[in-house]
């Protein structure tokens, strides 16, 4: 209910002071950052020296290149996908879904705008990481569509992840340009 509102948003704002308040104290500003003093990081020109208009080539390599690509390392979010192909059969739209997809597009958007995307020493497109558990949402739809292939690509995504795992792979990225 709308009276309940202000105590769920207490936790984040009370969050936010604190980091505000650390940031201030480690850094001289509250909107001070590590990666505000580290000048090999900064770009000139850009929004907060980091970010600039987005790059859709980057959905090339988010997506299925080897270096980076989500659907690479890890082909069983193609059911997402899959499963998003569908046409709609009712005309409501849940607003879980909604919010789902404005979560994992806001992290895709931040990696399509911001200068270290490729960063990282990991397998896989490390900042759409937080972004991942809520495209996961579409791939039971998509397992149950396509049984099948749903079987074929949670192997093969298992397999590659622990061969990731088990070789402590390091794949280093380079910073300011494609891989």
């Amino acid at each position: 209910s709308r009276a309940r509102a202000p105590w769920l948003l207490a936790g984040p704002l009370v969050a936010g002071l604190v980091l505000l308040a650390c940031n201030a104290w480690a850094f001289g500003g509250p909107f001070q950052t590590a990666y505000t003093h580290m000048q090999d990081f900064k770009n000139e020109g850009l929004l907060l020296g980091m970010l600039h208009w987005p790059d859709l080539r980057r959905l090339y390599w988010l997506s299925i290149h080897p270096f980076r690509g989500l659907l690479y390392c890890c082909p069983v979010f193609l059911l997402a996908a899959l499963a998003a192909a569908k046409p709609f059969q009712t005309r409501t739209v849940c607003l879980d879904s909604v919010f789902a997809v404005a979560v994992f597009g806001y992290f895709l958007l931040f990696n399509l705008c911001f200068n270290g995307w490729t960063g990282g020493w990991g397998v896989g497109p490390r900042l759409l990481i937080p972004g991942l558990p809520f495209l996961y949402i579409f791939v039971r739809p998509g397992w149950a569509r396509f049984p099948a292939f749903s079987g074929l690509v949670a192997s093969l995504s298992s397999t590659i992840i622990l061969a990731a795992a088990t070789a402590i792979l390091i794949l280093p990225g380079p910073t300011f340009r494609p891989p």
